[in-house]
This record gives C-alpha cells, sequence and structure tokens, in this order.
C-alpha cells in the first residue's frame, strides 16, 4: 500500500480558531473551552485516499503569539503547506500576515 505523508502548519494571531479548526478536522469534535497552545501541538489526520494508497496529514497548531518559522522552513519543505487563520477586521490586519517560507 502507498503511502504519502505532508506537513500542514496552521499558524495565525492567538484566539483566531487554529486549534478549535484542527481538532474538529481530525477528531470531529469541539469544545468551547480551550486553553492557549503553548509552542506546537500536533495531530495526524489519516486519509484513505484509494484502495492502495494513504495520505497523511501532520497537523502542527502553532501558538499565535510565536514567531516559528524555523520550525517551518526544513528540508522537506516540498511536502508543507501552510494554513493561516486570521480575523479579518481591516486591511491592516491583512497586511500583518508574513509567510516565512
Amino acid at each position: 500500500m502507498g503511502e504519502k505523508l505532508f506537513k500542514v502548519i496552521i499558524i495565525g494571531d492567538p484566539t483566531v480558531g487554529k486549534t478549535s479548526f484542527v481538532q474538529r478536522y481530525v477528531q470531529d469534535t469541539f469544545k468551547r473551552d480551550y486553553k492557549g497552545t503553548v509552542g506546537v501541538d500536533f495531530a495526524l489526520k489519516i486519509i484513505k485516499w484509494s484502495e492502495n494508497q494513504t495520505v497523511k496529514l501532520q497537523l502542527w497548531d502553532i501558538a499565535g503569539n510565536v514567531v516559528m518559522c524555523d520550525f517551518i522552513v526544513s528540508d522537506d519543505c516540498n511536502n508543507a503547506c501552510v494554513c493561516i487563520g486570521k480575523k479579518m477586521w481591516n486591511a491592516r490586519d491583512f497586511l500583518r500576515i508574513v509567510i516565512c517560507c
């Protein structure tokens, strides 16, 4: 059976719902009382893509108040995706988005 592994990095400002997004996607659960992420949390989503192909998504839930660019830039960046969580209240909020790699 073929298997592919992809790193999906979830970044954004504090309290935009990054952890809620990851928990809902991976475990299909939702909690109203999350505590802030310290550093990084990991989750794994396994998807049966076809009869003989499995895709594993390694989700990195990065704390919103930490700059973690060193984690994002790595030798396997070809298999990485960055998802940005952001509250969009005005144009200045949009301009604060910085992608590290």
